[in-house]
């Protein structure tokens, strides 16, 4: 983002002021009390419609005066926006344009829209690039102890922190279950060796049902030609019926084993998915 320019009226100590940045550094440079550091709260108040200093909200509108206004132009993403804020003593008015079209008015709509224009909230701007008077003048002649609190609470450290402490539990949650990663590992490559192993007895036993059928197929071309000799039919189809029974045998044991290949596949599907979790949670 570029603030390109920013406007005040009756802004604490600005009647009416119109500042313009120019590409590069800007510096402002004045007296105590000139109204520097006012501009830059213009520029937080415009943004967030929250107040940097003073007591009440209503401490940003000029003695003397009924409102306070903020404008600011700043360009993001190639395109080039105008924010307004009128801050009355008991209202709140905003506008948000775009090149010229308005796009937001209502109080919390623009807000939302800043926020996602900036990608980041109140405190982490003010912490990143607006320094306080008096707090860098402190880290020269405090303890390291202090100056890195100090510094933390600049940059925001100290949010982190509370964050990290936060996510204390998961963090434990986690590297508990790391522990059995490699358990499940050695669970998923057993599992994977027995499912090859009956996929394999499977081919095998299709193999032999194949064979038994073209044997039931030449017995029973054989038991049409000797149909006539009792004897010999009694003895055909007692192997027709013998064969049928071990048909029967088979597909039992083959749907026993199919049975058996789905329940290894729900467990190795599950410990997959226990395995992606794993790598999900890792980072």
């Amino acid at each position: 983002m570029i603030i390109k320019s920013v406007k005040l009226m009756n802004f604490i100590s600005h009647a009416d002021t119109n500042i313009q940045f120019p590409l590069g550094v800007t510096a402002l440079i004045g007296p105590n009390g000139a109204g520097k550091t006012s501009i830059v709260d213009g520029i937080i108040f415009a943004f967030f419609a929250e107040r940097v200093r003073g007591d009440k909200i209503t401490d940003i509108i000029r003695k003397g005066t009924n409102s306070a206004e903020a404008e600011i132009v700043f360009e993001e993403g190639g395109r080039e926006y105008t924010l307004r804020r009128v801050r009355k003593s008991k209202t709140m008015e905003a506008t948000l344009m775009r090149e010229g079209e308005v796009i937001a008015t209502a109080h919390s709509k623009v807000l939302d829209e800043v926020l996602r224009l900036l990608k980041m909230d109140k405190d982490t701007v003010i912490n990143s690039i607006f320094v306080r008077q008096g707090e860098v003048a402190s880290l020269v002649d405090v303890e390291p102890r202090e100056r890195k609190r100090l510094m933390g609470k600049l940059v925001g450290l100290d949010r982190l922190e509370n964050a990290w402490n936060g996510m204390r539990e998961v963090l434990d949650c986690f590297e508990e279950r790391t522990k059995n990663y490699d358990v499940i590992k050695n669970e998923i490559k057993i599992k994977k060796e027995i499912r090859e192993r009956i996929k394999k007895e499977i081919a095998q036993l299709e193999d032999e049902i194949d064979n038994i059928k073209r044997d039931l197929k030449k017995n029973e071309e054989e038991l049409d030609k000797v149909s006539k000799k009792s004897e010999l039919l009694k003895k055909k189809r007692e192997i027709y019926y013998n064969l049928l029974k071990r048909i029967a045998t088979l597909n039992e044991r083959i749907n026993s084993l199919e049975n058996d290949i789905k329940r290894l596949e729900n467990e190795l599907e599950e410990a997959e998915n226990a395995k992606q979790e794993m790598l999900e949670i890792e980072p």
